[in-house]
This record gives structure tokens, C-alpha cells and sequence, in this order.
């Protein structure tokens, strides 16, 4: 399922010795009880192609405070303060990246 982002990802690694992060698209909490085991699959098949490539995947929904009211349907945050919390975090967790980057 992830082979193209797989090849992807270790050409970046190997050529231009890029930091590569998995990003996560927001989560209605409610995916799991709708997408059932094909959900379950997509998690853990990202999963694990993370950890053979070594990269983290950043999943911001929780650490944004997104609620199932913020979403317009189950793929698109709909509530503009819910939007700007997920830039924001966003936004903070690439500058860490960054600054981490430029301590090696």
C-alpha cells in the first residue's frame, strides 16, 4: 500500500539527506466505528512503514483539541478556530524540527 511512499521516502533520505515526517490527516473520532478494519489496516501498515524507514508520523487531531464537532463531514475540519489550532501546531512542531535539525 505504501511502496511509492516508501521509495519516495528513502530516495529523499539518501540524496538530499531530508527529514522526512509522516503527516497525518485529521481524524474524526468516529473513523474507526465507520471504516472498521480498513481503518485499522491504514494504521497500522503507516505504522509500520515509519518505523522501517524511521521517520515519526505527527497525528495533530488530539494534540489540536479537535472535537467531532469541528469536522464538516468525516475528512475536512470545517471550524475555522480548529483549522488555525492545527496550523499552529503544525507550524511549531516544523520550527522545533528545524532548530533540532541545525543542533546536529
Amino acid at each position: 500500500m505504501f511502496a511509492l511512499l516508501e521509495r519516495t521516502i528513502r530516495r529523499l533520505q539518501s540524496r538530499a539527506n531530508a527529514q522526512v515526517v509522516l503527516l497525518d490527516l485529521p481524524r474524526h473520532p468516529r473513523t474507526q466505528a465507520i471504516f472498521g478494519n480498513a481503518e485499522l489496516e491504514y494504521q497500522t501498515q503507516l505504522s509500520d512503514a515509519a518505523v522501517r524507514l524511521n521517520v515519526p508520523i505527527w497525528s495533530l487531531t488530539e494534540d489540536a483539541g479537535i472535537e467531532p464537532a469541528d469536522f464538516h463531514d468525516f475528512a475536512h475540519v470545517g471550524n475555522v478556530d480548529a483549522r488555525r489550532r492545527i496550523q499552529s501546531l503544525l507550524c511549531h512542531r516544523i520550527s522545533q524540527l528545524i532548530s533540532e535539525s541545525k543542533d546536529l
